[in-house]
């Protein structure tokens, strides 16, 4: 049995498996179904635990968020113009 999830939290590999599942476009009911199959083909091993669609949901939203965060600080750094009459805030 292969453990992806330490205490309540999914650790680090079954997260980035959401999060290439996610930028992958793959449906996020079908999400955990994919990622168990593919991590099961290489491994010969059964995950103990797989997240269910509403926690690929929730991953996706980190992921988002993360995102929106990183762009902002690359615009802050460039000193682009970050308001919509192209003034710096």
């Amino acid at each position: 049995m292969i453990e992806v999830k330490k205490g309540r939290a999914y650790d680090s590999r079954m997260r980035m498996a959401v999060y290439t599942a996610v930028q992958s476009n793959v449906p996020v009911d079908k999400a955990p179904e994919v990622i168990r199959h593919i991590a099961e083909s290489f491994s010969h091993q059964k995950l103990k635990v797989v997240p269910t669609p509403k926690t690929v949901c929730r991953v996706a939203r980190e992921l988002s968020s993360l995102c929106d965060v990183k762009a902002g600080e690359a615009l802050s750094r460039a000193k682009c113009p970050l308001a919509w009459d192209a003034t710096d805030l």
